[in-house]
């Protein structure tokens, strides 16, 4: 049924299109329940279950009586914003909080009793090495400090009032330390999975004599994998938070934000574990056919990672490439097990940039002396850059060296251009250029200027025009300059920490002073790039291809060291084309009779 209780709701007036993944796309006559009316323009508001930022000049107000009318006479009833009774969700809502507080607890108190209890007294013995037992324990104690400020942060939010708690805010204010120390865990895991296996029978035995249930080892390996279980964890009780949190209330939006961070940072502790696992498994020699000298005098590993190969004749493998200071290792990984299929040495490599036109859109070529020219093709853009960033710089070339580009910025039905980097209404400010200023941009000396006129007139109308007639320019998303402005956003003013005698308070108590310090707007979460229009001047005309910025700026990176290159070429046949004209001059002087009262003109002219 319909709450009585008050809704701040407001009706679109025109349609927008989000270009943040935190941001609503909104039709005209949407009706929004508003969770956030902060000052600067971007509201924050719940729409079809799902919270995010929305231009506040884009909608109106609705009135008791008009929402009452509007309700009656036009709109369906899919279109009114329904929700249970708001008490039973204050409950729930309250219930799931306590069960985060109560199995947070309890994760702390498995970990500090599998700390106190085994860890230490383990320490002690003769069992394991001094390194070994830093590669077993790795930083738990880090982890357990973590637990135990999110604990602290979670209580404190626990004595506001229900409408005023932030849980999903505080969860966001910590998720930087919570990732940082969770990727170092996961980073060590292999190695302390390394020492459990070469002492298992000692540790199973020491874990069995200090009262672990029979067998001692499972109490240890499961122990030591409780971080991740725990961290996976979070997502789905924030999303569960989330269902019983009501549409206008101040922490849905970060809520369901602080579920997608966590999920991502759980995701990419499993990348950064199973990465490391190879890692270790590569360095310890595990490879089948392996030839030369042994694999650790190489170096230590830059970058790995699965790849496919293309050939010349169009016949495709999957490989797993292992990148060394110096030496590029080719392997291929069956059943478990990885085998030898041969290294180079970077020096001996040239490594083209593919454009997307060319059939794979992430995706380099490798060619050399020693090699057949190979295509490489990654799974990501991303992996795509680490890749290239692998070789050194005088070896990559740009896939189009030729080419001469100017750049145009993108424009959409709703917005003008603008290339933002953030998802916070207050964490970038950017001037909103008119639709004008989409032909203003320099050019190189080279474009024809009447071609790029056209083609940039041709976008803006196409795009831009029709939509500005009658519509506001979305405001600005203000930028984050001071702490009172975050404040707007969250209310991140904290109680002073109480005095606390449990032992590992001092660290506790300053990643808390840290957290406040450096108070900031939530990350970005799963953002599409950024991308503007480059025209290059085809055979049959202007063509506008779409780019990343980022791959725009590597390209330019690309034509300047070619353009260097071609410069210092020139320059050296031009002095070895001087040093031959003068030589041809000397022989012509020498052998050809010098008539009295005449002089031979140089060849310089």
């Amino acid at each position: 049924m319909i709450t009585d209780s008050p809704v701040h709701l407001v009706k679109a007036l025109f349609n927008y299109k989000a270009t943040n993944n935190d941001e609503l796309c909104l039709k005209k006559g949407d009706v929004i329940t508003v969770t956030q009316a902060i000052e600067g323009g971007w509201w924050e508001g719940t729409l079809n279950g799902v919270t995010g930022w929305f231009p506040s000049n884009y909608v109106k107000e609705l009135k008791a009586e008009t929402l009452k009318s509007e309700r009656n006479n036009v709109l369906p009833p899919s279109e009114v914003p329904l929700s249970p009774n708001l008490n039973d969700i204050k409950m729930y809502r309250g219930i799931v909080f306590q069960d985060i507080l109560d199995t947070e607890n309890n994760h702390l108190a498995e970990l500090q009793n599998l700390i106190y209890k085994f860890l230490n007294p383990l320490k002690d013995t003769d069992i394991l090495s001094e390194m070994e037992y830093s590669y077993l324990v790795n930083n738990l104690e880090e982890v357990c400090n973590s637990s135990r400020v999110l604990l602290r942060m979670l209580e404190d939010v626990k004595s506001f009032p229900s409408d005023a708690q932030r849980i999903g805010g505080e969860f966001i204010r910590v998720s930087v330390y919570m990732k940082n120390i969770h990727l170092n865990y996961s980073s060590g895991h292999p190695k302390a999975a390394a020492v459990i296996e070469k002492h298992k029978d000692a540790l199973g035995k020491f874990m069995e004599e200090h009262s672990a249930n029979p067998p001692g080892i499972l109490t240890l390996t499961t122990g030591l994998s409780k971080p991740f279980r725990r961290l996976e964890k979070y997502p789905a009780l924030l999303l569960e938070l989330l269902r019983h949190t009501p549409e206008n209330h101040i922490d849905r939006g970060d809520t369901q934000r602080a579920a997608s961070l966590y999920r991502d940072i759980a995701n990419t502790c499993a990348t950064i574990r199973k990465q490391k696992e190879m890692e270790f498994e590569i360095m310890a020699g595990n490879i089948k056919g392996w030839e030369g000298e042994p694999i650790h005098t190489l170096g230590n590993i830059v970058h790995l990672g699965s790849v496919v190969f293309l050939t010349d004749d169009h016949q495709r493998s999957s490989r797993f490439l292992v990148a060394f200071p110096e030496t590029l290792v080719i392997l291929s990984a069956k059943l478990g097990s990885f085998t030898y299929e041969g290294k180079l040495p970077l020096s001996s490599l040239i490594v083209r940039k593919m454009d997307s036109s060319e059939g794979h859109p992430y995706a380099f070529e490798i060619n050399g002396n020693l090699i057949q020219r190979i295509t490489v093709i990654c799974s990501s853009a991303d992996s795509l850059n680490q890749w290239l960033n692998v070789f050194p710089s005088h070896l990559v070339r740009n896939s189009t060296p030729g080419s001469r580009h100017a750049t145009l910025p993108r424009s959409s039905p709703s917005h003008s251009s603008q290339m933002r980097t953030s998802i916070s209404p207050i964490n970038s400010m950017q001037t909103l250029p008119t639709p004008q200023s989409h032909s203003s941009r320099s050019s190189s000396p080279e474009d024809k200027p009447n071609n790029r006129i056209a083609a940039a007139a041709r976008q803006v109308t196409k795009k831009v025009w029709p939509n500005w007639n009658l519509r506001p320019h979305p405001p600005m998303r203000a930028s984050l300059t001071s702490q009172n402005e975050v404040k707007l956003r969250r209310s991140n003013s904290y109680k002073k920490d109480k005095d606390h005698d449990s032992e590992g308070d001092l660290p506790v108590r300053q990643m808390l002073e840290s957290i406040n310090s450096t108070a900031s707007a939530p990350p970005r979460l799963n953002f599409e790039e950024d991308k503007i229009f480059i025209d290059g001047l085809d055979d049959d005309g202007t063509e506008l291809k779409e780019r990343t910025l980022v791959d725009t700026v590597y390209m330019l990176k690309d034509q300047i060291l070619e353009l260097k290159e071609e410069v210092s070429s020139l320059n050296k046949a031009l002095s070895e084309e001087i040093k031959a004209r003068k030589r041809l001059e000397s022989l012509v002087r020498a052998h050809l009779p010098v008539q009295e009262n005449h002089i031979l003109p140089s060849l310089d002219g």
